[in-house]
């Protein structure tokens, strides 16, 4: 069981880390929106734009660090299980 466990962890910091590059390495061109028009609606359009990203990072933050606390959490039960493993004598 624990070497599933840990495997489990390890896919688990692999993937945060994969995606956390990803969203990292689009941050730059999704932060910069094309400068606005003139006119109001390309004003708006701008403005929109520039806020959802901002939420789009905002929140991949948030979710990777979830994620990243149950790789964490899977590796303390992992670390868990051994030491009640090896505890018990029979």
């Amino acid at each position: 069981m624990p070497a599933q466990l840990v495997s489990g962890t390890s896919e688990v910091v692999t993937n945060v880390v994969a995606s956390s590059g990803v969203v990292a390495g689009t941050a730059a061109a999704l932060g910069s929106s094309e400068p606005a028009g003139a006119d109001e609606v390309s004003l708006l359009a701008s403005t929109s734009s520039t806020v959802h990203a901002a939420n789009f990072l905002s929140t991949s933050v948030v979710e990777h660090a979830v994620v990243a606390q149950y790789g964490v959490s899977l590796a303390g039960v992992a670390a868990t299980y051994v030491i009640a493993d090896n505890a018990v004598t029979f």
